[in-house]
């Protein structure tokens, strides 16, 4: 028997309306109650309150679900929610704070993925020899990928555009589009079989955003561009835990790019990407998310 809490933000507080499901907070919550733990569901604010009373419940694990946070004028990302977690001895299910600092920051991830032969799109900086109708995508440089990013031809990128306090420009790789679901286990970690990520015909440029055009998933069988192997590689390079998710694109040479590391992906059975993920795979998310809880007691009780 172990204290499991469950720390979580609701939608209406995260900065960008995460899908995050408070009926699949009460489901896992239920079926950790089954298996005889004592369970705890924390609301996070930004209060010392709020700690007083994770602490109090002295929790052996806690389920990191906090996405983020903004209210009243008060902003807080992911990371600094989890250190704030660590700061009072948490264990964290779900990547530490330095973890899910680096991988918001897309220029160190791609700079680090880089160095260890990953292969990551191109950084374009003012300047480059490139021709004027060359594909470019620009990022926010903190954040999650699909949040305004915007394609423009080299030409029409603007002085600001460049500016790496905000922002990352790089190819826009054409091509396939996979993603990816990650979990640690008993026997070790796993990689799903990759979805592919099937867009609309119609569609010349094809990439998910907050306007994403209509879409469609198909299950890989065969990993013939060792994506499994690449998200595996890239999961220990950035020292991510439990579980994660990655895209990648496929360009016309079959070349595999890693465009995407999500290092504390949403959950909702219904919205996010990870449940369809293992659903294809043959496991329910509440199944995989009790055996991810299951593993981490094990190493800490």
């Amino acid at each position: 028997m172990a204290n499991v809490a469950i720390v979580y933000v609701s939608k209406e507080d995260t900065p960008f309306k995460e899908a995050i499901s408070e009926s699949f907070i009460c489901d896992l919550a239920s079926m950790l109650s089954a298996k005889g733990h004592i369970q705890g569901i924390f609301k996070f604010s930004p209060s010392s309150e709020f700690l007083k009373h994770i602490s109090m419940f002295r929790p052996d694990v806690v389920l990191n679900l906090a996405y983020g946070y903004e209210m009243d004028g008060i902003r807080i990302d992911q990371a600094a929610i989890a250190n704030s977690l660590e700061k009072i001895n948490c264990r964290l299910i779900g990547s530490n704070s330095s973890a899910l600092s680096l991988v918001q920051d897309k220029v160190r991830c791609s700079e680090i993925l880089r160095s260890q032969g990953v292969r990551v799109a191109r950084s374009i900086i003012m300047g480059d020899d490139l021709p004027p109708t060359w594909k470019c995508i620009i990022k926010p440089r903190f954040g999650g990928c699909h949040r305004d990013i915007r394609i423009s031809e080299y030409s029409q990128l603007s002085e600001d555009d460049f500016d790496l306090s905000k922002y990352i420009v790089e190819d826009y790789i054409s091509g396939r589009e996979f993603t990816i679901g990650l979990y640690e286990s008993d026997a070790g970690l796993t990689a799903f079989k990759p979805l592919e990520i099937e867009f609309a015909a119609s569609e010349k440029i094809r990439i998910l955003g907050d306007h994403h055009p209509a879409v469609s998933y198909a299950h890989l069988d065969r990993d013939e561009f060792h994506l499994r192997d690449t998200a595996k590689s890239a999961f220990s390079i950035l020292s991510l835990s439990d579980y994660s998710r990655m895209d990648f694109r496929v360009n016309d040479d079959n070349e595999a790019f890693l465009i995407d590391v999500n290092g504390l992906p949403n959950l909702d059975p219904e919205r996010s990407f990870l449940p369809m993920i293992a659903l294809e795979n043959g496991v329910a998310i509440q199944d995989l998310m009790i055996s991810i809880i299951d593993h981490k007691l094990s190493s800490v009780l």
